[in-house]
């Protein structure tokens, strides 16, 4: 009788120690959000797309976000990024953060957490689970914070950002226990760049020389008339002015003529720090396009139009057709 009494207390012994090991979690903070200031002043000039408009704001401590007790060995906490309609992607340091939209045009914002006691960041990224802590705690916290990303054109004015869920952390071991991740609404003051044509170079007419046949060289340019295009722009550094027409068909670099004359195109060139450059009307973007810095709110490209003679000439008009697509940042 007494050996039966003993292997029953052994028994409860052993299922009182298994219950105790498994151990059980509360959430303590259901809902975390990054403080990020209410109102947040950008200079949009000079960045790049996919460049960030800020630096990382709105350091959020949150303790106790997860209370365990008698936690189990190796029990991580997962960071899962909610969608975020194909905003793209930012990188820094060797991690990749999912670009969350905004609602403002061309300004996304990117997510990062970790553990109060290491200096790892992890990602926020759409759909994916990326551990934050890996530990036996018993109470568990957390650091986030928040970076406001160029993702596009984006205009000068005033824009809300309204608050905005962007993950969820879980404690896998225990199941269901979860606490939701917001970034706080804020204010954007964008000064963006602008840059405009100046009204002189809007259906701008380059006139040549009049020549008469005799004067025409037997080949290449002649007739040279410089000129200059320039920009107005306000808060950009650089502006690209990109040249498309029509190449002609006896010489892919020169643009074709529309006229009545034969056996001559136009030769169009720009000229920066002193070196002439043509432009080649048949080329890929980059061999049309030229970068201009911009001084005191002003972008200027010099240029040269030309006659281009490749074969016999006939008597009549030369004109052609090139426009001008502008992009500043």
């Amino acid at each position: 009788m007494n050996n039966v009494l003993t292997k029953i207390v052994m028994l409860l012994v052993l299922a009182a120690l298994s219950s105790r090991a498994m151990g059980t979690c509360s959430v303590g903070v259901s809902v975390v959000n990054i403080g990020v200031p209410s109102s947040i002043s950008i200079n949009a000039a000079g960045i790049a797309n996919g460049s960030p408009l800020t630096g990382w704001v709105g350091l959020t401590n949150t303790s106790h976000m997860f209370n365990c007790t008698n936690p189990a060995p190796y029990q991580t906490e997962t960071i899962t990024g909610v969608a975020a309609s194909g905003a793209g992607s930012y990188t820094e340091s060797g991690v990749t953060y999912t670009v969350y939209p905004t609602g403002v045009a061309g300004v996304g914002v990117v997510i990062a957490v970790r553990d109060p006691n290491r200096s790892n960041w992890a990602p926020a990224v759409q759909s994916a689970s990326k551990d934050v802590i890996y530990c036996a705690c018993a109470a568990w916290g957390l650091v986030s914070q928040a970076r406001f990303i160029k993702t596009g054109n984006v205009s000068s004015g005033r824009f809300s950002v309204a608050r905005k869920q962007v993950a969820t952390l879980r404690i896998p071991q225990y199941g269901g226990y979860s606490s939701q991740l917001y970034v706080n609404g804020t204010t954007l003051n964008i000064t963006a760049p602008t840059c405009n044509l100046s009204a002189g170079d809007v259906d701008r007419i380059v006139t040549l020389d009049t020549f008469q046949l005799k004067d025409i060289p037997a080949s290449g340019s002649f007739g040279y008339k410089t000129f200059s295009i320039s920009a107005n722009c306000s808060n950009a550094t650089t502006a690209r002015f990109l040249f498309q027409g029509t190449a002609w068909s006896l010489d892919r670099y020169r643009f074709n003529n529309t006229g009545t004359a034969t056996g001559v195109g136009v030769q169009l060139a720009s000229t920066i720090n002193g070196q002439s450059v043509t432009v080649q009307a048949g080329g890929d973007a980059s061999s049309r396009t030229r970068t201009v810095s911009v001084a005191n709110g002003t972008a200027t490209l010099p240029m040269a139009a030309a006659y281009w003679r490749v074969g016999p000439v006939t008597p009549g008009t030369v004109s052609t057709r090139i426009t001008v697509t502008l992009s500043y940042d």
